[in-house]
């Protein structure tokens, strides 16, 4: 019942407007040198620049809510704040909190970074892409393993 309430959360945060990434500047580049096209685009909370990988900008660890500390805890998502500038987008996000697995499981492969800030996504998206549709996914792990950026899922 928890998973799916925590799924419920992410799925009304995305689809309530507390996130939008408009794709459609993506495949603009920042500089007038083609070979070194960084991609910048607007979200509904500021600027972030992301990677470019041959034909793919790629954004990582972008914030979709507010962390869920304190008073927002078990509470619906709220919005993540405004940023000024232009925020970097090229490292992924930390995974949620964990306990950690045996080293003798097949499934040892402890996170880098764990964190109750945690509610960030990662974006990949053909560097022409406009209007393009989505593709949702949301790593497994019964809430005790896993997170975005594992390697296995890149």
């Amino acid at each position: 019942m928890l998973k799916f309430f925590m799924t419920t959360r992410l799925f009304r945060a995305l689809s309530t407007g507390a996130f939008v990434l408009v794709l459609a500047s993506c495949g603009a580049p920042s500089s007038p040198d083609a070979t070194a096209v960084i991609p910048v685009v607007q979200t509904t909370h500021g600027k972030i620049e992301g990677l470019r990988d041959d034909a793919l900008n790629i954004f990582k660890g972008i914030p979709y809510a507010a962390a869920p500390v304190g008073e927002m805890r078990w509470t619906p998502p709220q919005p993540s704040a405004n940023w000024d500038g232009v925020r970097k987008a090229t490292a992924f996000g930390p995974s949620c909190v964990q306990p950690t697995l045996p080293l003798t499981s097949i499934y040892f492969d402890p996170p880098a970074e764990m964190s109750e800030d945690c509610l960030s996504l990662n974006v990949w998206a053909p560097a022409d892409a406009a209007d393009a549709p989505v593709i949702v996914w949301i790593h497994g792990g019964s809430l005790r393993m896993g997170g975005s950026a594992q390697p296995t899922y890149d």
